[in-house]
């Protein structure tokens, strides 16, 4: 298993950031559809049974606002159910296998299948786990790692394709 690098500089400071007052910025990294960044990520349609798993997994409605949230990323413009293949820094990631691409190491990861059933939310989850259900941190402009305003938040890495990130993205 492997380790999500944490972001160097924060994307809230580089010129043009969208929204210039915020004191820290979900820290995303894409899940690429296949091994090199020519394709880009994926979006997932969740079935209405997903719902109450995130809600399991963060009981709480302002949990659940602030993911939904278009700023936070995993729904990005297109809103739930449409989730994106993101994750954040400091995860773990189980990989099936290792491919070299153009001189890039690239894992394929595991993920839920979302036809596959909807977990439940007490035997996976982030503690039992941790490469499937992740946890949602933000980063400030100088570079802390924190929760996002309404707490731990966990997030299930679900996928109707299988994804892939690059090694370089990870502790080794």
């Amino acid at each position: 298993m492997l380790i999500v690098k944490h972001d160097v500089v924060p994307r809230l400071n580089e010129p043009g950031w969208q929204w210039p007052k915020m004191g820290q910025a979900p820290e995303v990294f894409p899940m690429f559809v296949d091994p090199s960044r020519v394709h880009g990520t994926v979006r997932t349609k969740l079935d209405a049974d997903w719902i109450n798993y995130f809600y399991d997994l963060n009981p709480s409605a302002w949990k659940w606002r602030y993911i939904k949230n278009v700023q936070t990323g995993l729904f990005n413009t297109a809103g739930f159910p449409q989730m994106e293949s993101l994750t954040c820094g400091g995860n773990m990631i189980r990989f099936r296998e290792i491919k070299e691409v153009w001189g890039e190491e690239w894992c394929r990861i595991y993920t839920l299948d979302p036809i596959g059933g909807v977990p439940d939310a007490k035997t996976c989850n982030h503690f039992t786990h941790p490469w499937l259900v992740h946890h949602f941190v933000c980063i400030t402009r100088d570079g802390r790692i924190v929760d996002p305003p309404p707490g731990q938040i966990y997030f299930p890495l679900v996928a109707k394709v299988p994804l892939w990130m690059p090694l370089s993205s990870f502790y080794i």
